[in-house]
């Protein structure tokens, strides 16, 4: 197993693995490069193959925003710092630059760089050392005008107001400053691609930063951008009802997503000009469930909110008529009962107890037979459920006459309908006179 040490760049501490991401990190491997079968960038860790058939892994070397180097230390007691240039497809290192450290503990302080030494490119047997023109493998070699005067070639792309990403062509320290010369952001890329940088503070319209990379050799590019539209839209999300929701934004045309908890899309829409969408979800919210909601404005800010759902679900109820002042109603929960005729009119109210018990509804008039009426009860997070009742036979029997017949024997009544046990007319007093 090769002894691998971790130091702290300017300051030559030795460092502990969990401590590397917080600091500019060299790593020192006792390693000859002729030991040396093969590098690959696995994931994001480096593991060198050996021609022993050992392996030896750096977990986590091409993340974090602080620097990280590899530099080995060979029997014969030279230091030589690795610059992995080029990997092909699989992540193995095609080309490497060796740079020579004449003394590596002012290296570690930060006192004096690396020069190139040598080159190593790839062949097929394997990895094949080529002397570079810019020195030799003694390691005092000098940049006398040949070496790598090229900046990297960078593009940027603004995600939203508080994180930009970075892609660059070569490993790179990035700097991002305000026009005030502050700086807002920077970030470290150990190798040719991407890295997203978050800001110190949000952006804001229109403003110019300027994007700064800095190669190993020192060769910088910068170029000075204006951001655009960065601000996010504001979003408010009202749930209408199990089945509709109501989404309110300062950003009229911006598009309405919204998914549920498995990221399957319920519901789209477009804020319009009054600032609102209305949309209508595909399948029914549940009580307790979330939903993710984005609104995405014309220039590709998002506002992103994830909302439990509450109590959207309306209560059962059942209700029908007693007689024509009283309709009874129950509800599996607690709320309040509205009774409206066929115009509107509310003819009765009251508070229902829930629980399926029995609520007796006073009504402000008589009904008259056959009449429609609509029972609404409402639970106590505002959802509500109505019904069609329609009343049957609800008024009495009106007495009309009476009379006896010429034996005075039979009394008859005449009422103003057929009686029968359900609908009994209201007592009356009367005379009849017999043989008047």
């Amino acid at each position: 197993m090769k002894n691998i040490t971790i130091y702290e760049k300017g300051t030559a501490k030795i460092l502990t693995q969990d401590l590397v991401n917080k600091h500019h990190t060299v790593y020192k491997v006792n390693l000859d490069s002729a030991e040396i079968a093969k590098i690959v960038k696995v994931n994001n860790n480096l593991e060198v193959y050996l021609q022993n058939g050992e392996k030896v892994v750096i977990e986590d070397f091409f993340i974090g925003e602080k620097p990280k180097e590899f530099t080995i230390e060979t029997s014969d007691g030279k230091h030589y710092l690795l610059e992995f240039l080029e990997f092909d497809a699989n992540g193995t290192v095609t080309k490497i630059d060796y740079l020579g450290i004449n003394d590596f503990q002012e290296y570690l302080l930060g006192e004096h760089s690396a020069v190139p030494a040598w080159a190593w490119v790839a062949g097929a047997a394997g990895i094949i050392g080529i002397a570079a023109a810019a020195g030799s493998s003694d390691g005092n070699s000098n940049h006398s005008g040949n070496g790598d005067k090229t900046g990297p070639k960078i593009t940027h792309q603004i995600l939203d107001n508080e994180k930009i990403k970075i892609t660059a062509d070569e490993a790179s320290k990035i700097t991002i400053i305000d026009a005030n010369g502050k700086i807002i952001g920077s970030g470290q890329l150990n190798q040719s691609g991407s890295l997203d940088i978050t800001l110190t503070r949000p952006l804001v319209d229109n403003e110019k930063i300027t994007i700064t990379a800095t190669d190993n050799a020192g060769n910088k590019t910068t170029e000075t951008i204006s951001v655009g539209d960065v601000t996010k839209p504001t979003v408010e999300v009202n749930i209408v009802d199990n089945d509709t929701i109501r989404i309110v934004s300062n950003e009229p045309g911006s598009k309405v997503i919204i998914k549920d908890d498995a990221g399957q899309i319920i519901g789209q829409g477009v804020i319009g000009q009054n600032g609102q969408s209305t949309v209508d979800l595909a399948s029914p919210l549940t009580d307790g469930s979330k939903i993710i909601v984005d609104v995405i404005d014309a220039s590709g800010n998002q506002t992103e909110k994830v909302i439990t759902v509450g109590d959207v679900t309306a209560p059962n109820i059942t209700s029908t008529v007693e007689d024509a002042t009283h309709i009874v109603v129950t509800s599996n929960e607690a709320g309040q009962v509205t009774i409206k005729d066929s115009s509107g009119n509310v003819i009765g109210s009251g508070t229902i107890t829930g629980n399926n018990t029995i609520d007796n509804i006073q009504l402000t008039r008589p009904l008259t037979d056959g009449e429609t009426v609509k029972v609404t009860v409402t639970d106590g997070a505002g959802n509500p459920k109505t019904i069609d009742i329609t009343a049957g036979d609800v008024t009495n029997p009106q007495f009309q006459s009476a009379s006896i017949d010429s034996s005075g024997t039979h009394l008859t009544l005449t009422y103003s309908e057929a009686l029968d046990g359900s609908n009994l007319p209201p007592l009356n007093s009367f005379v009849v006179t017999a043989n008047g």
